[in-house]
């Protein structure tokens, strides 16, 4: 047994939306047009909204991809655009670096002092720190925050998370996150 056909898509349900042709060139444009999709479709948020909308996205996959240092910087140009007004802040994270995110937290504070933080996903960690800088947390039943779990450095390309020293005989967490920045600044 078979349905009725779909309905065909209106204009505003198609991509490209127009007849206008991309002003780049055919293989640039391929090339980047998850970019630019994601543009459209952070325009339709905000227009909607009328909320200014920023987007954390880290891929999960990617182990390296957490907060890390000059992420304030792209927080900042992001931050200018708002003007003052309300800010929503998509988040996907599996977390990263303190000093980095406790800058972050602060930009948002100062800069976005209407934030609802939305969490499609998690925010794990540090990403559950700037989770709570928001007056308001987004989440659905797929969504999740996690325990911040300070990584501690153990000398160069050695970082552990601080849980993984809790308990191990002679080993002061603290002590050895101490020792360790005391040695590179040597």
């Amino acid at each position: 047994m078979t349905g009725a056909p779909p309905a065909p898509l209106t204009a505003d349900e198609q991509f490209p939306r127009s007849t206008n042709l991309p002003k780049q060139s055919p293989l640039f444009w391929v090339a980047e047009k998850d970019r630019y999709l994601r543009q459209l479709m952070i325009r339709d948020i905000q227009a909607m909204t009328g909320r200014t909308l920023l987007v954390y996205f880290a891929s999960m996959a990617d182990q390296r991809a957490q907060i890390s240092l000059g992420d304030e910087v792209y927080f900042t140009e992001m931050l200018r655009d708002a003007k003052g007004g309300p800010v929503d802040l998509l988040i996907e994270t599996p977390g990263g670096y303190t000093d980095p995110t406790e800058k972050i937290a602060s930009l948002l504070r100062t800069l976005a002092p209407d934030l609802r933080v939305i969490v499609p996903c998690r925010a794990k960690s540090n990403g559950t720190m700037l989770a709570l800088v928001g007056s308001n947390i987004i989440m659905g039943p797929a969504s999740e925050l996690g325990p911040a779990d300070p990584f501690i450095s153990l000398g160069p390309n050695n970082i552990v998370p601080a849980h993984f020293l809790i308990g191990v005989e002679g080993v002061d967490p603290v002590f050895v996150q101490a020792d360790s920045t005391l040695s590179h600044k040597l």
